[in-house]
């Protein structure tokens, strides 16, 4: 039998919320099959089962767990059914009589560790051939990192920690000795009517899972001390260079051409000559990791809220491969497709207000650990003087919120005059 985990991916995900159970206890199961879906606050994570067999989950829909939690059971019909979900209290764990007298005898009887045993690489997200190739290797797998989905071991992970390419151990935690505890719903889930304060009715309506991991990230950004920097762009050619190429973008590559695949190539090139913008601050530590990659992330209205979607290596593609990459990320994301690692590792973010037709100007949130977040506000048609004569033009705001911990106002200065300029200019854009 083995246990289906909610392990560590990383990214800072410290909890998910249980939106959708496939299956009913009891069911059979096939190996990579998904069993679950777990909305965190960058993806649903869909969770697969290890093996083949038959189902028991240990959560409920609407249950909130946390990196190393159980989910469910999926073994023999004989193995499922000798556990039991009627544990009296929270602490107590649900496991066959079995175990727990196996558990007693290891705390009278204490043994060595063995180095690797089968029982240990049954808590594993692998394969049985790849938990095979393992002990062939006389490798420990529990320090194999996996890139899988959801962190599961492949056999090529296991052949380059043999070669010495990969050193980087897992949160995995041994589930063969672990509790598994049913999670059942938070309270509040849904809304509450019939309410009133001093003045009259009102309708209470708890705030959903992806707020709540919104909310816990805003007010740790009311520790930052920040500033913006803010200026006008005389966006007339970016208008112009949109119009005129378009409609073949559409017709050639099927692609809706917008401004944001030029904001992305003029932002990263303002990055690669202001390098501190493209970075992360500890706190702690009092150190700045400055990336030297340029994945953009940007934010994307769900019916759910805001997420992200992140271009990755900005800087190696033109314009027509940003576009690109927008539609395929826009169309996953809208589908429900989207993978995780298509929604992280982000070194730099941008939101652009205006493209929700309306917004003029906006005063973005740095998202911690991030040093800055950039914002474009709406193109409008405003009056512009050119050559000393006030002639119609077409303007658009862009703020630029930074930590001022680790950049001042002087190099917010020589970015947002770079973006301008680059701007002011798309057709060079096109050239690089």
């Amino acid at each position: 039998m083995e246990f289906v985990k909610f392990v560590d991916i990383g990214e800072g995900i410290t909890e998910g919320n249980v939106v959708k159970l496939n299956h009913a206890d009891g069911d059979e199961v096939k190996e990579d099959e998904t069993i679950m879906e777990i909305e965190t606050d960058k993806a649903v994570v869909n969770i697969p089962t290890p093996i083949d067999g038959t189902i028991k989950y240990t959560v409920a829909s609407g249950a909130q767990v946390k990196p190393g939690d159980t989910l469910a059971l999926v073994g023999t019909k004989d193995e499922v059914s000798s556990y039991k979900a009627g544990a009296t209290s929270q602490n107590e764990s649900v496991q066959p009589e079995t175990s727990k007298n196996e558990a007693k005898e290891k705390s009278e009887n204490p043994k060595p560790e063995a180095p690797v045993s089968t029982s240990q690489q049954r808590s594993i997200m692998a394969t049985p051939a790849v938990k095979k190739l393992a002990l062939n290797l006389n490798i420990d797998i529990s320090k194999v990192k996996g890139t899988g989905p959801n962190g599961k071991i492949l056999e090529e992970d296991v052949k380059a920690y043999a070669s010495g390419n990969q050193s980087a151990e897992p949160k995995h935690e041994n589930t063969a000795s672990s509790d598994i505890k049913m999670q059942q719903p938070q309270q509040g889930q849904t809304e509450q009517i019939g309410s009133t304060d001093n003045y009259g009715p009102v309708k209470k309506v708890p705030l959903s899972f992806l707020r709540k991991v919104i909310a816990k990230n805003m007010e740790a950004s009311n520790s930052i001390p920040v500033a913006s920097h803010m200026d006008l762009i005389d966006s007339s050619n970016l208008v112009d260079i949109v119009e005129k190429t378009k409609e073949s973008f559409m017709k050639d590559f099927n692609i809706k051409l917008t401004y944001l695949p030029f904001m992305i190539k003029a932002a990263t090139i303002a990055l690669k000559d202001n390098p501190y913008f493209n970075a992360s601050y500890d706190p702690e530590k009092k150190e700045v990791t400055l990336k030297e990659y340029y994945n953009i992330g940007l934010g994307a209205k769900t019916d759910e809220g805001l997420k992200i979607i992140v271009i990755k290596d900005a800087d190696k593609k033109s314009i027509l491969q940003i576009a690109k990459d927008l539609t395929d990320l826009r169309e996953k994301l809208y589908s429900k497709t989207i993978q995780l690692n298509e929604m992280k590792g982000t070194s730099f973010t941008i939101t652009n207000i205006g493209s929700l037709g309306g917004g003029y100007m906006g005063m973005p949130i740095i998202n911690p650990p991030d040093v800055a977040i950039l914002s474009f506000g709406i193109i409008k048609d405003t009056p512009v003087v050119k050559n000393g004569v006030v002639v119609p033009g077409k303007v658009m705001e862009f703020t630029l919120t930074f930590d001022h911990r680790v950049v001042d106002g002087a190099a917010a200065a020589d970015f947002g005059n770079e973006l301008k300029r680059l701007l002011e200019n798309p057709y060079m854009l096109t050239l690089i």
